[in-house]
């Protein structure tokens, strides 16, 4: 395993162990009042932010109701409503919804909508772990309208959907810590700039188990990350739409950056412009592991775009994308590595018919099919333990269509007369994308 790789497991085992451990101690250690809200009457308190006042009150529960007004978190504290249908903070005509500079503050099963400048806003000093809840229906003139976070947020078995931004960042901008797990981004709509569901200007963020769908954007429709670091596994990007880039844009990062993505898939994601599922420019370094590009259309550079970016990828499925120039993966800068090991590049298309599966510069490790490598000498690296067709003679890599084939994300099987079944080199990873073990034979397919 390399060091970047161990830095990321610290990094997501502090995020996904030791945080929920670390608000139940700190919450446990001075448990308070059990305090009640309820709008209608009955209850301890009318408003949230009465109960918020009362610093006895560590344990809110807030009935259903809506609850108009700015709710400032300035202490830890935890809050459950009655489900994110039910209960609902409503920031309309005021700054945001919530505000949170308490370390830490815990939501569950509340939604937040509106505000004149974001529905949530977490600040510097802020710590909020959201669960079971959603944000919402929020529509801003500038930038940012579901979330600013530039503090710590850990979005758990949630949902951002239907915000609206004129400017950038519909869903979340995050120049802080940002943590998504088991959760829904999408119906979100970046009009006129970059990050339908999510930008990132700063920070890192980590993604697991999570599905983003519908967004839309000029430029990067589900993800725009502009600096600081990335991480996603088990994650589904699909059915996103933009100018430039619908999944996954990553631009110009710092020097030191580092991306990765694992287990995860990119289908069915449209561009009107260059690019579509994954696209780096000048970000460094990028990581992609037991994934799959499928399906997806762009006018350039289809499935994955690398250009300024140190690349390595290893048992990847790359296919049926479809560009007028340029279907599958793109090297754009020779000066920079692009690794490939053990992947599957094949059946991508392009209108110009040149150079539908690949275009560029690349480092084989062996082990990979590719489909075809065009004409005129435009897809050079590939050759000796690799599996190479060309255009007069391509090579059919007998994949089935995209379906759930386990492990809950849609990925490529492969027919039993594939050539890519036993054709890995060297030694393969241990999981594929499902998480099933391999080899299972003693040898490993792409």
């Amino acid at each position: 395993m390399n060091r970047t790789r161990i830095s990321w497991l610290i990094f997501t085992i502090l995020l996904g162990v030791a945080l929920p451990g670390l608000l139940l101690s700190q919450l446990s250690a001075s448990r308070g009042a059990q305090c009640t809200v309820d709008g209608a009457g009955g209850a301890m308190y009318l408003t949230v932010q009465e109960a918020v006042a009362d610093t006895t009150c560590l344990d809110i529960t807030v009935a259903a109701g809506i609850y108009a007004g700015q709710i400032n978190l300035s202490r830890p504290v935890t809050i459950t409503g009655a489900g994110p249908d039910l209960t609902i903070f409503d920031g309309t005509g005021v700054g945001s919804a919530v505000h949170v500079t308490g370390n830490p503050v815990t939501l569950n099963g509340v939604a937040i909508e509106h505000g004149l400048n974001h529905a949530l806003n977490v600040n510097t000093t802020g710590f909020l772990h959201l669960q079971n809840g959603a944000i919402r229906n929020t529509f801003v003139g500038s930038d940012s309208a579901g979330v600013q976070n530039i503090g710590t947020l850990w979005l758990e078995g949630s949902a951002v959907y239907s915000n609206t931004a004129e400017g950038r960042g519909a869903g979340i901008w995050n120049s802080g810590v940002l943590t998504i797990s088991h959760s829904l981004l999408y119906d979100n709509h970046a009009i006129d700039n970059a990050g339908g569901a999510i930008i990132q200007s700063a920070g890192r963020i980590a993604v697991f188990d999570s599905r983003l769908f519908g967004n839309t954007a000029d430029h990067g429709a589900a993800f725009y990350i502009a600096d600081g670091d990335f991480f996603m596994q088990r994650t589904e990007v699909y059915s996103n739409s933009a100018n430039q880039v619908a999944g996954l844009s990553l631009y110009f990062g710092s020097e030191g950056d580092r991306a990765e993505v694992h287990e995860s898939s990119f289908y069915g994601n449209q561009s009107t412009g260059s690019a579509s599922a994954i696209s780096l420019i000048n970000y460094n370094a990028f990581t992609i592991t037991n994934s799959t590009i499928s399906s997806n259309t762009a006018l350039a550079a289809a499935g994955f775009y690398a250009t300024g970016t140190d690349v390595y990828m290893d048992h990847v499925t790359v296919a049926y994308n479809h560009a007028d120039s340029r279907g599958g993966i793109v090297a754009g800068s020779a000066s920079n590595a692009f690794v490939i090991r053990n992947s599957l590049v094949a059946h991508n298309s392009s209108d110009a018919g040149s150079f539908p599966d690949c275009w560029g510069t690349f480092t084989s490790l062996a082990g990979n099919l590719i489909g075809n490598v065009g004409v005129l000498d435009q897809c050079i690296g590939f050759g000796a333990g690799d599996l190479v067709g060309s255009d007069s003679v391509p090579i059919d890599a007998g994949l089935l269509p995209l379906a759930d084939n386990g492990g809950g994300l849609l990925t490529h099987s492969l027919q039993a007369s594939s050539p890519a079944i036993d054709a890995v080199l060297g030694a393969c990873l241990a999981t594929d994308q499902r998480g099933a073990n391999r080899p299972v034979d003693g040898d490993g397919d792409m």
